[in-house]
């Protein structure tokens, strides 16, 4: 958080009227060679309330216009007493249908009809389907095989009340002016893949042919008007240049196969829900790559298990309504030509994104985003899985709850690592770099070690954070319980590696360096005791320090980033009453008997 950059001086300044106030009730006193004879009480009252206005101008907010919190800290504050945990955003996410039914699943058949296709020479073998120049029509329920090629043509399913089956078996498919496959009914409509066998789907620039009076349907290269599954060990090729890739009204449902859809729009789009499981997508789009919006109860949301998921999109990766779930996988998505592109609009470009809440179980991530590599609007739980993310903006953002329990996440670039009202970390590793805050609580504008809504409580797993600016900001609380929490000191001397309301340790392992005075001190209240180290030489960066105790076994090991001159250390080891030694680059620079709950060492 900015300061004024005369701080230091002025925190001097004010030091040595404290001290000239004080000493001038005892008649004279000697400070740096200037004496004071003893003064009136008015004086001394003028010169506390100059004190109090130059401090309050010192109190003014820097460049994301909230206030400064206390720097120095040692006051008791509230711990966070109720962790909230994940329960009700697991009830809610994992309460939405994915599960799959007989029809999706089937994908071999031993009778259907047979469509061999071919420009004005197509051959029906079989009931159900009917042919006008290079216009099949389907239009009773049933399978129904195709094969061969259509350079101009169109396969249409009719308004047919039944389960209808498509095997695609080697199908080329290219229509000029409306989709090439356009499927309308009310039941499931079932597209499979033929084991072996490569199929095309590609339609033209602009429809003429549409069939409903607004002239919107069909929308995209593969059009279903209701609930669409694409199975089958198959590849399909969906070549949109009109608007959607593959677009579904209804719920979709991609299943073992592999697609690899472009589209001006959306490559994928599922109104009501888009479910992947055990396939392989690759999707290119000039909007998002994957999308399901609708706002009714229990729809708008995306599930995908253990699949290959490839995304280049100009907006979004993965966009949905009500919540994203991811149960593994792998995942390569790049948003908006990635993290070192420049654009001049406001288009929303972030890898994934959901409008309520976001839980991810597993999976591979390496995501390259010009916005938010995750971003929920709701609360997010990140339960598992390896990320590697580099964003132009915050790289995980949630709105109320971010929740990280055995996530792997690395952040190679970031203007912001985790963003949330209330951050919670319970296991799992995060290496978080940043050219501003490292984890940052949103919520109030006023720092208040009471706050209830805005707080970060650590009480496992790994956190190391390079940020230029703070390593942590909160209007509220940082409570350390456990795990292992490594900073290094902000670019800025006015800024403070750990700018929060209250510090409170309980437990875990800190290390916190900074600029002298810009250390903020754990809260009386904290459990575990704490050592502030300051050196009259700057520590530079590269230099080790270690922490060991009476019997030379090192607690803390230590690196920094970059120069220091204090750094708060606590650790589960650090006992009232024992021995230990500060160590920089395997030199022992100072002993000392650790006592209290914060121990100030100076190393000459």
């Amino acid at each position: 958080m900015r300061k004024h950059r005369f701080l230091p001086e002025f925190t001097r300044f004010l030091r040595f009227m404290c001290y000239t106030v004080s000493c001038m009730n005892s008649g004279k006193c000697m400070m740096e060679g200037v004496s004071f004879m003893k003064t009136n009480r008015f004086i001394q009252m003028l010169l506390c309330a100059l004190g109090i206005v130059f401090l309050a101008s010192c109190n003014t907010g820097g460049d994301s216009g909230e206030n400064p919190v206390n720097n120095k800290g040692g006051d008791t504050v509230p711990s966070v007493s109720q962790v909230p945990d994940a329960a009700d955003i697991l009830d809610t996410i994992t309460a939405l249908k994915v599960s799959l039914s007989g029809v999706d699943t089937t994908e071999t058949w031993t009778t259907y009809t047979d469509i061999a296709l071919a420009d004005g020479a197509t051959v029906i073998t079989g009931t159900g389907a009917t042919v006008a120049g290079d216009l099949i029509t389907i239009s009773d329920p049933g399978t129904y095989m195709l094969s061969g090629t259509l350079t101009d043509g169109q396969v249409h399913v009719n308004d047919v009340g039944d389960n209808v089956y498509l095997i695609l078996n080697g199908a080329n498919i290219t229509c000029s002016n409306s989709a090439p496959l356009a499927i309308f009914g009310s039941k499931k409509k079932v597209v499979t893949l033929a084991p072996g066998t490569t199929n095309y789907l590609t339609d033209g620039s602009v429809y003429t042919v549409f069939y409903n009076s607004k002239n919107d349907e069909p929308n995209g290269t593969l059009f279903a008007k209701k609930a669409l599954t694409i199975n089958g060990t198959g590849t399909l090729y969906v070549n949109g240049n009109f608007n959607n890739g593959i677009s579904c009204k209804d719920n979709l449902v991609i299943l073992n196969a592999t697609v690899i859809a472009s589209s001006p729009n959306n490559a994928l789009k599922g109104n009501d829900s888009i479910i992947i499981k055990d396939a392989d997508v690759t999707l290119t789009s000039d909007a998002d790559g994957m999308k399901s919006d609708s706002d009714d109860d229990g729809l708008g949301y995306v599930y995908i298990d253990n699949s290959s998921v490839t995304i280049t999109a100009v907006n979004d990766g993965i966009d949905a309504f009500r919540s994203v779930r991811i149960a593994g996988g792998v995942f390569d998505i790049t948003t908006g030509g990635g993290s070192n592109a420049v654009h001049a609009d406001d288009d929303s470009r972030k890898a994934i994104k959901s409008d309520m809440d976001m839980l991810i179980e597993g999976g591979t991530f390496n995501i390259n985003a010009y916005e938010d590599a995750l971003r929920s609007k709701g609360s997010m739980v990140l339960s598992g899985g390896t990320m590697n993310l580099s964003s132009a903006n915050a790289a995980v953002r949630a709105e109320d709850l971010l929740l990280i329990d055995g996530a792997d996440i690395t952040i190679t670039k970031s203007t912001g690592g985790f963003r949330a009202k209330k951050i919670v970390m319970n296991d799992g590793d995060a290496n978080i770099i940043s050219s501003g805050y490292g984890i940052y609580n949103t919520g109030a504008n006023v720092a208040d070690p009471e706050n209830t809504t805005s707080f970060t409580v650590i009480s496992g797993g790994d956190v190391s954070v390079n940020a230029v600016q703070e390593s942590f900001y909160s209007p509220g609380v940082l409570q350390i319980a456990g795990g292992k929490v490594s900073v290094h000191a902000p670019v800025d001397p006015a800024d403070e590696p750990l700018s929060v309301a209250g510090l409170v340790i309980n437990g875990g392992t800190l290390a916190a360096p900074g600029p002298e005075g810009n250390v903020i001190i754990p809260a009386k209240n904290s459990e575990q005791p704490s050592v502030l180290v300051t050196f009259n030489t700057a520590v530079n960066a590269g230099d080790v320090l270690e922490l060991k105790n009476a019997g030379g076994t090192t607690l803390v090991n230590y690196t920094a980033a970059r120069a220091y001159n204090s750094i708060l250390i606590s650790e589960l080891q650090l006992v009232s009453g024992s021995s230990y030694s500060i160590a920089l680059n395997g030199s022992q620079v100072k002993t000392f008997k650790m006592s209290g709950k914060v121990l100030r060492v100076s190393v000459n």
